[in-house]
């Protein structure tokens, strides 16, 4: 058992025990002698409570945060600095956000990290640290794509922010020094995640012609004006389109780049059919009207959520491609969704000769020939030709083939 004994102008404890070697080892408590409305014997006892635990701890008798338990327990006890949250109390005081959509994703940021913490989560708030964040992202790339671990690190890194800055809880955010993409190339996973698939021919054909309205007409406004992104068609303007000089003149709303795109015979007649069931030139603002509202309403994700439900319902994409764990633990993406038109147009042109990258590059609004390159996909029929060409390629080295084998 340890002893305890006052020193210095302004007395505080100090805690004094033998270690195994018979040294004797002394230890500041940090209590004062002297508290307001305690008097010495009191704070003695406070004083020993805590030496007995510094004592079992220096000799592998206790463990540190018990040690620290301790400390917490008596300061508390005596108004002295207020108790640490469990991690689970704490992200449940952490003020919701504006928005449904931004809420949303809060509240699946945490529930993320306390299924990961599993039994850890009612523990301390302190016992947060860089490396449990670090192994939080790799347990999170295990399970659903980068985009959304990032998502997750955001929503934690600004809860445990108020932990410091605020609540004086931390006295740094540990989320700060885990990096997504230093724990991706650590896991071998590729920056880009899962690439989007192109729509074959037929698929093509299927929603520029089966597909219920208005899905089929603004299919056909983002493949026949070079891959126009959803967010683009939504909110294409009638004052954009320009049919005596037949092109289309917009900024794009992702890039707040310049384009002009010629307007193509046949999409200049189902323009001319959707202006005039809504009463002819100047009856409406927006091409699709409907759309438009709702991309500039509270729930413009569901536009594309919506679209995936017709791949399914016509069979285009699996009807698992929902989001569910499957095999691995990791989330699926849906392999093609309605930015898959943009890697159609790219596929499909960049596989007829007469068309050069350049070209496609140019047409589709692409700033780069790395990300032009990551729209492009060969297709079988190509990539057959190119197996072909490789049989070719070596025919003239090729033995005759009829040595026979003794």
């Amino acid at each position: 058992m340890a002893t305890v004994f006052k020193r210095g102008k302004k007395p505080i404890w100090y805690a004094q025990w033998r270690d195994a070697a018979g040294h004797t080892i002394q230890r500041k408590t940090g209590i004062p002698v002297d508290m307001p409305d305690k008097t010495p014997k009191e704070t003695r006892k406070m004083a020993q409570q805590l030496a007995d635990v510094m004592e079992q701890a220096a000799k592998g008798e206790q463990t540190m945060d018990a040690m620290l338990d301790c400390v917490r327990s008596i300061a508390v006890a005596n108004g002295m600095g207020k108790p640490m949250p469990s991690i689970r109390e704490y992200l449940g005081r952490v003020p919701a956000t504006s928005g449904e959509s931004a809420e949303k994703n809060r509240q699946r940021a945490h529930k993320a990290f306390l299924e990961f913490l599993g039994s850890r989560a009612d523990m301390r708030l302190d016992i947060i640290t860089p490396a449990l964040c670090r192994e939080f992202l790799r347990w999170a790339l295990e399970l659903v794509q980068p985009s959304t671990v990032s998502q997750y690190r955001g929503y934690i890194a600004a809860a445990l922010k108020r932990a410091v800055v605020e609540d004086r809880h931390l006295p740094s955010n540990p989320m700060d020094m885990a990096n997504i993409g230093t724990e991706m190339r650590a896991m071998g996973i590729d920056k880009a995640g899962s690439k989007r698939e192109p729509f074959t021919v037929e698929e093509m054909q299927r929603m520029l012609h089966d597909f219920p309205r208005p899905w089929r007409d603004m299919v056909a406004v983002s493949y026949y004006l070079a891959g126009l992104r959803l967010s683009d068609v939504c909110m294409l303007r009638w004052s954009s389109v320009d049919f005596e000089t037949g092109v289309v003149s917009l900024r794009e709303i992702k890039t707040r780049h310049e384009r002009v795109i010629s307007l193509l015979p046949v999409l200049r007649e189902r323009l001319l059919t959707i202006r005039a069931e809504q009463g002819g030139e100047g009856a409406e603002e927006y091409v699709f009207p409907h759309m438009a509202c709702r991309y500039q309403g509270q729930y413009s994700s569901r536009i594309s959520t919506d679209f995936t439900g017709l791949l399914k319902a016509y069979g285009i994409v699996d009807t698992r491609d929902d989001g569910e764990v499957l095999e691995g633990r990791r989330h699926r993406v849906n392999s093609k969704s309605f930015h898959s038109i943009r890697h159609s147009v790219v596929s499909f042109a960049r596989v007829n000769p007469q068309l050069t990258a350049d070209m496609v590059r140019d047409a589709v609004g692409h700033t780069s020939e790395a990300v032009e390159r990551g729209y492009f996909a060969a297709g079988d029929a190509a990539k057959a030709k190119v197996m072909d060409a490789l049989v070719d390629a070596v025919k003239p080295a090729m033995p005759d083939c009829k040595t026979s084998v003794a």
